[in-house]
């Protein structure tokens, strides 16, 4: 099991300073996580090259490292899902 943080979203899809934990068993719950979020994979937040890696399977995300989401809708959707209400965080639509 690989536990993770994927940084969250404001309304208009700005990232935010908050993280939400998330803990994967395998690479089809993971699979499922970007499907749902309708995301091409995960970026890591650390990654300081030109052209980022896009991560697409859970072989390849360390283990409570910090990731944002690599989707085209980022930054401008307001058709957003919450993930946990109770700190205001929302990733995907």
């Amino acid at each position: 099991m690989k536990t993770f943080h994927i940084q969250c979203y404001d309304n208009e899809g700005m990232p935010l300073d908050k993280f939400e934990q998330f803990e994967m068993r395998n690479n089809e719950d993971f699979s499922k996580l970007l499907k749902r979020v309708e995301a091409r994979g995960l970026e890591n937040i650390e990654d300081n090259n030109k052209v980022s890696k896009i991560i697409t399977s859970l072989e390849d995300i360390q283990t409570n490292k910090f990731y944002r989401i690599s989707a085209s809708y980022l930054y401008g959707s307001k058709k957003w899902f919450y993930v946990d209400t109770s700190r205001g965080c929302r990733i995907g639509r």
